[in-house]
C-alpha cells in the first residue's frame, strides 16, 4: 500500500463541491490575467508617454542647433525659415507637455488606482485559503471522532470538535461566498471603469496631432514667424456625473467594492460608475 503523506489529516467528506472550486479557480484565473494586463499597460503607457516628451525635446534642441548655425547669419530667408520651425517646435513642446499631464491624469493614474485593488484581492484568497486548511483540518478531527467506539470520553471529544467546527466552517463558507460574489463583479466593471480613460487617451491624440497639422500649415508651409507660444489651446475637461474633475483621481469611475476588496479601506469605498467624459478643443 503506498503512502501519500498529504492525505493525512485530510477529511474523506468533500466538503467543498469540485464544481464551486472550479468556478473559484477560473474566476480567480481571469483576475490574475487581469492583473497581469493591467500592470503592462500602465507600464507601456509610461514609456509611450516619456517617448512623446522626448520626441518633442529633441525637435526643440534641433531647432535650437539649426538657429546657431553659422549660415543663419548669412542667409536671411534661411534664418526666417528656421526661426519659424524653433516657434513651431517651442509651441509643440509645451503642448505635447500637456497632452502627457492630462494622459497622465485620465489613463496612468486610473490605471495604478485600479491596479492597487489587487494586492486586497491577493490576501483575501489567502485568508480563503486558510480557512479552507482550517476547515478541512477539524474536519478531518470530527470523522475520526466518529469513527471510533461510541464511548462517553469519545463523544465528549466529538462534541468538542464539532463546536470547533461549526464556526470554522461558517468562515469560510462566508468567505468563500463573498469572493465568488465579488470577482466576477470586479472582473465586469473593468469595461465601464477604463471606457472614460480610453476616450480621454484617443480624444487626446485627435487634439494634438490636429493641431500639429494646422501649425504646420501656419508656421512651416506660409513661413510666418507668428508670435511666441500663446495660452496653450490643448483642453480636455472630464466630466463626471455632472461636474467637472481637474483629475481623474477625483472621481475615478471604480467599482462598488465590499471591505473584502476596498481599496484599503476596512469600511469599503464605493465610487460612481456613471462617469462620462467629454473632451473638446479650444481655440486661442
Amino acid at each position: 500500500m503506498s503512502w501519500i503523506p498529504f492525505k493525512i489529516g485530510q477529511p474523506k467528506k468533500q466538503i467543498v463541491p469540485k464544481t464551486v472550486e472550479r468556478d473559484f479557480e477560473r474566476e480567480y484565473g481571469k483576475l490574475q490575467q487581469l492583473e497581469e494586463q493591467t500592470k503592462r499597460l500602465q507600464k507601456d503607457m509610461k514609456k509611450s508617454t516619456d517617448a512623446d516628451l522626448a520626441m518633442s525635446k529633441s525637435a526643440v534642441k534641433i531647432s535650437l542647433d539649426l538657429l546657431s548655425n553659422p549660415l543663419c547669419e548669412q542667409d536671411q530667408d534661411f534664418l526666417n525659415m528656421v526661426t519659424a520651425l524653433d516657434t513651431a517646435m517651442k509651441r509643440m513642446d509645451a503642448f505635447n507637455q500637456e497632452k502627457v499631464n492630462q494622459i497622465q491624469k485620465t489613463v496612468i493614474e486610473p490605471l495604478k488606482k485600479f491596479g492597487s485593488v489587487f494586492p486586497s484581492l491577493n490576501m483575501a484568497v489567502k485568508r480563503r485559503e486558510q480557512a479552507l486548511q482550517d476547515y478541512r483540518r477539524l474536519q478531518a478531527k470530527v470523522e475520526k471522532y466518529e469513527e471510533k467506539e461510541k464511548t462517553g470520553p469519545v463523544l465528549a471529544k466529538l462534541h468538542q470538535a464539532r463546536e470547533e467546527l461549526r464556526p470554522v466552517r461558517d468562515d469560510f463558507e462566508a468567505k468563500n461566498k463573498q469572493l465568488l460574489d465579488e470577482m466576477p463583479r470586479f472582473y465586469n466593471s473593468r469595461l465601464d471603469y477604463f471606457q472614460p480613460s480610453f476616450e480621454s487617451l484617443i480624444r487626446a491624440q485627435v487634439v494634438y496631432y490636429s493641431e500639429m497639422h494646422s501649425w504646420d500649415h501656419i508656421y512651416l508651409q506660409k513661413g510666418s514667424l507668428g508670435s511666441p507660444p500663446p495660452t496653450l489651446p490643448f483642453h480636455l475637461r472630464l466630466t463626471f456625473s455632472g461636474r467637472g474633475c481637474d483629475t481623474a483621481l477625483e472621481c475615478l469611475p471604480a467599482l462598488r467594492l465590499s471591505p473584502l476588496l476596498a481599496f484599503g479601506s476596512p469600511a469599503g469605498e464605493t465610487l460612481s460608475l456613471t462617469a462620462s467624459l467629454e473632451a473638446g478643443t479650444q481655440r486661442v
